[in-house]
């Protein structure tokens, strides 16, 4: 019984807090390239991590579409 319980209290944790279960929210934005160049369409931000193997630093996700496929940036 205490399994069962304390595997409700973990889904509902994880199911409130959506940790990774969903994807990413897009929303409509626009960003400008190195050259200038602006490009509308379908933004996700992702706030940068500390890694000792990556680089530090904001990712963006960009559709063009709703139904394309996302572009990292």
């Amino acid at each position: 019984m205490k399994k069962i319980l304390l595997l409700l209290c973990i889904l509902s944790i994880t199911f409130s807090a959506k940790a990774q279960l969903f994807g990413k929210h897009y929303d409509e934005g626009a960003y400008y390239d190195l050259d200038g160049v602006k490009h509308t369409g379908l933004i996700s931000w992702a706030a940068p991590e500390k890694s000792l193997f990556a680089g530090d630093g904001d990712k963006i996700y960009y559709k063009p579409e709703k139904k394309s496929r996302q572009l990292k940036d």
